[in-house]
């Protein structure tokens, strides 16, 4: 016999649905405001040692400022993990590196063959921590050559090399809609990419 949806399900599922919706509108605003502020502050400029104006064209400690800001969410993702035992959430989660490390699960008398060590971990780990900061880098160097709104058009390309090392690497299959994506990601990117370039070759003819 079929068990009927009690009442407090439906309303957490909506409550579910409802906190998605804001987390997805959060993550377009403050993306949006992350990419205003960098060129804004890439505009600016102040008077210098030699008492010449210079501007403010420092892409690299424009990235050490975001990734030290990004540390501030730290605390906020450990209370928040430290909450899902009383919201009976114990267990729900599979890290993605079981924990080997003095302390950890593993050591509770679980065994797990794709356990590794709290070194290894770390090693695993700062491997892509290393090549986000350095593309951080360089698309804060972006910046100093192309509108904020060409180049947050052209950030779509990441989908694009994600879909790549899926196949690749994670021996993923894309669907048919996946490829349709991706083509039409593609085909934007390009569009943008030329309209850019068009659109500087017309301005610099036009002023010469």
């Amino acid at each position: 016999p079929l068990v009927p949806e009690s009442p407090f399900s439906s309303k957490l599922q909506m409550a579910s649905s409802f906190m998605t919706a804001v987390y997805v509108l959060g993550l377009l605003i403050c993306g949006s405001l992350n990419t205003i502020m960098i060129k804004v502050a890439f505009s600016l400029s102040a008077e210098g040692s030699d008492g010449q104006e210079k501007d403010f064209q420092k892409p690299w400690f424009v990235t050490f400022v975001m990734f030290a800001a990004m540390m501030g969410s730290l605390p906020f993702d450990r209370a928040l993990r430290r909450c899902e035992p009383c919201k009976g959430k114990t267990g729900a989660q599979v890290p993605l590196l079981p924990d080997q490390s003095p302390g950890g699960p593993m050591q509770d008398g679980a065994t797990n063959d794709t356990g590794k060590s709290w070194l290894n971990k770390v090693l695993w780990v700062s491997m892509p921590a290393f090549f986000d900061i350095l593309a951080t880098g360089l698309c804060s160097m972006g910046f100093l050559y192309i509108p904020a709104s060409v180049w947050q058009l052209l950030r779509g390309a990441e989908m694009i090399f994600a879909a790549i090392f899926a196949v690749v690497f994670l021996k993923r299959k894309l669907q048919a809609f996946h490829w349709l994506g991706l083509t039409l990601c593609f085909v934007g990117i390009i569009l943008v990419g030329l309209a850019s370039v068009w659109g500087e070759s017309s301005s610099s003819s036009s002023s010469s």
